[in-house]
């Protein structure tokens, strides 16, 4: 039995959904130290309290958003700098923790303290997200602004990020060109919830609508009147307001309602699209405005015909109806996540092997987007 380090961002419920369905493999053979902050350590330390899983909570750098939910693009930079600031100091700390419960390896979802820590303290690590698709891959086909705001995401994750890891592991709805030269490279498809992989699918009907913090009076009259009833998750629990129901953000209730649906419409989240794209629905993205990784996702996303992607200063109910109505033409994304568990798992069991710090061969899984397919523009 080994002592695994699992650390991840607290943004967002994708990091966590990831990593449980990781942990959920890694605890039955090994003891597991999970590090969170933010919404991911309050979901994980409710999943796994009173549990042999040992969930920690650490600082974690945030998004800064404005009254209205949008990014705060100026403001969270500040604050990535001041936490920058403080990084070696709290990875030291943390790098005699390591060291004092003899951590064998650590795994990150997008969190860097935990990566700065098993470098100081000579820990081999493994790095295990959706975002290093950002460095990992060939985006030169991507519109200029969007590529623009890659040089500075690459810039940021290359000074926030360790440059050593024995593999690192790109999981994402999409499959694209790998730059040359990286042959510890390896992608794969969406992670899903034991939950989503077990879902009974069927269509009813409706529509499932997931957003974060706030809706906009646009969202809201784009699916206030699309026709058909909508379960908006997200927002919590309120009274029902014409077609649209109210439900708390609970993991089963929200698999349950997906699978039974014909249609998700949410922010472009990775985590999210995937596990649609798993249940064979076609998703309307409406990217979070100022958030460059969702406007990647978005432009994928129509890119492979499996939905539509809208900006949220343009989204029309006639955007929703469209997918509703022509759900059955929409292309579904690439179904295999469910496999892509045992191949992050047969990664991490090879950089466990006594004497071997990177795994023997490079497993591979999903399909690439079709080259006819990339450079489409964002459907409005």
């Amino acid at each position: 039995m080994a002592t695994i380090a699992y650390s991840l961002i607290g943004e967002g419920r994708g990091h966590a959904t990831r990593v449980l369905a990781m942990v959920e493999q890694l605890r039955k053979q090994h003891r597991i130290v999970v590090f969170a902050s933010g919404d991911g350590f309050e979901l994980l330390s409710r999943v796994y309290a009173g549990s042999e899983v040992d969930v920690r909570q650490i600082p974690g750098l945030h998004f800064v958003y404005d009254e209205t939910g949008r990014t705060q693009n100026v403001m969270t930079g500040l604050s990535a700098v001041g936490f920058l600031r403080k990084l070696n100091r709290r990875a030291r700390s943390i790098a005699e923790l390591l060291e004092r419960e003899h951590v064998d390896l650590v795994i990150s979802d997008f969190e860097s303290i935990l990566i700065r820590a098993a470098e100081f303290s000579r820990v081999p690590y493994i790095i295990f997200d959706h975002q290093h698709f950002l460095l990992a891959c060939d985006l030169r086909w991507l519109p200029i602004t969007l590529r623009l705001q890659v040089f500075t995401m690459k810039c940021a994750i290359s000074i926030a990020f360790g440059r050593r890891p024995i593999h690192t592991i790109v999981s994402s709805f999409f499959f694209l060109p790998l730059l040359p030269g990286l042959e510890n490279v390896t992608q794969i498809g969406t992670l899903v919830h034991p939950e989503v992989a077990a879902a009974r699918i069927s269509d009813e009907g409706h529509v499932v609508a997931y957003f974060r913090r706030t809706l906009t009076p646009r969202c809201y009259r784009a699916l206030r009147h699309c026709g058909a009833d909508v379960h908006l998750y997200g927002l919590g629990e309120k009274p029902r307001d014409g077609n649209i129901f109210y439900h708390r953000t609970d993991i089963h209730r929200f698999v349950e309602s997906l699978a039974a649906s014909r249609a998700l419409v949410c922010t472009a989240g990775n985590q999210i699209i995937g596990e649609a794209f798993y249940l064979k629905k076609p998703v309307l993205a409406v990217p979070e405005v100022n958030n460059m990784e969702q406007r990647i996702n978005g432009f994928v996303l129509g890119a492979s015909r499996a939905g539509l992607c809208v900006l949220e200063d343009g989204i029309e109910s006639a955007h929703v109806r469209r997918v509703l109505e022509r759900a059955e033409l929409f292309r579904h994304g690439d179904s295999r996540s469910v496999g892509a568990t045992d191949i992050a798992l047969r990664i991490v069991e090879s950089s466990l092997s006594p004497g071997s710090r990177r795994p023997s061969a490079t497993f591979r899984s999903g399909t690439a987007l079709a080259p006819a397919d990339r450079g489409r523009e964002i459907d409005s």
